[in-house]
């Protein structure tokens, strides 16, 4: 093992450090703390791309504590995890410089050293999801970040900004709950807590077919989390009225950084613990139609309905029929009579419905 190995580790201690020994520094001293630890962090972080960059695997992983799974820890590192680990601490870093005016005259000065707190907290956040191996600690680090992007939120004090940190908080945790639910489901089917075990063990149920629908449940649960934390599609109509309401430099960290931190883990989740194999094979059922496809040569196939999910398929598709015919009196009667709707009439129905919120796409 070489020194620079350590770097991930390092950047991680560092900036939880920084983070505690601000606490009793004033204002001036804790914002010099936190460029110095975001320009320290971004040289390691270098560091660690150019030795993947000239090593003949490019990639390693460092066993905290020196202790194999399932008693230690581990951090891996590629080229692409130091590499958003330098892009994050670059961003945060031009954020906090270019919206040093602004955090001046629109925090109480007082609270000024708190937000460069709450700054190293969101670091070291982002950089554990970029470096961790290991799917609970990368929850735990989702958590301190969720704290700290909401303290910066709220420490400009004003009503906007106190209505936009609790309408931050309560979807994180919405999303949160969904994420570590997720977690839980996996660690009960597979055991396992690492990415590479975890990995081993998706494949292995996946090629018998056991726990196949406790399996699909727990990546839609993680995936639902991550994409209302990060305000994916259709989960974003939060996010603008909630972020504007902060500072400058909150709002450029919240909208730069903490929301693609979590899309960053999100992908590793698909690549390093799901595996791209087990999603090219898994089929894709259209409740709409009434037609089942798969992926063949990255091509979407449409394929026979599976026997066992005929069923299941006519009861969501009748009660998808029944959600749209309580969006207008026609369609209600025609229903009751037993008419099947056009396809155009399900796709208006289903907008009206989610127009007048009486149908939801989740």
């Amino acid at each position: 093992m070489t020194f620079i190995q350590n770097f991930p580790l390092f950047t991680i201690i560092l900036s939880l450090f920084c983070a505690v020994v601000s606490f009793a520094l004033p204002r001036k001293a804790a914002k010099l703390v936190t460029h110095i630890l975001l320009i320290l962090s971004a040289a390691m972080s270098a560091s660690v791309l150019l030795y993947n960059l000239t090593s003949e695997s490019g990639y390693f992983v460092y066993l905290m504590g020196h202790h194999p799974a399932p008693i230690g820890n581990e951090i891996s590192a590629g080229l692409i995890e130091p590499f958003f680990a330098l892009l994050f601490e670059a961003v945060i870093l031009l954020a906090i410089i270019g919206g040093a005016s602004r955090i001046r005259t629109d925090i109480d000065e007082k609270r000024q050293g708190f937000f460069y707190i709450m700054v190293d907290l969101v670091h070291v956040a982002l950089i554990a999801l970029c470096y961790t191996n290991d799917i609970f600690t990368a929850f735990v680090f989702v958590e301190i970040c969720t704290i700290a992007s909401c303290a910066m939120l709220m420490i400009r004090k004003t009503g906007r900004a106190l209505v936009a940190a609790t309408r931050y908080m309560i979807f994180s945790l919405v999303g949160s709950g969904l994420f570590l639910f997720g977690v839980v489901l996996l660690y009960a089917i597979t055991g396992q807590l690492l990415f590479p075990q975890i990995y081993e063990a998706v494949a292995a149920l996946h090629e018998s077919g056991e726990y196949r629908t406790p399996l699909t449940v727990s990546i839609g649960l993680m995936v639902s989390g991550l994409a209302i934390k990060s305000g994916l599609f259709p989960f974003h109509l939060w996010m603008p009225d909630t972020y504007s309401a902060g500072t400058s430099a909150a709002s450029s960290i919240l909208s730069g950084v903490v929301s693609k931190g979590y899309i960053f883990l999100l992908i590793k989740i698909m690549y390093r613990v799901i595996g791209l194999d087990v999603i090219r094979q898994t089929g894709i059922i259209d409740v709409l139609n009434k037609r089942a496809y798969e992926m063949q040569n990255l091509k979407r196939v449409e394929i026979q309905v599976p026997a066992d999910k005929e069923a299941v398929i006519e009861e969501f598709n009748d009660a998808l029929k029944e959600a749209v015919a309580e969006t207008d009196e026609e369609l209600m009667d025609r229903f009751f009579e037993g008419d099947d709707f056009t396809y155009a009439e399900m796709i208006k129905g289903m907008y009206t419905g989610v127009r007048e919120l009486s149908l939801f796409p989740v």
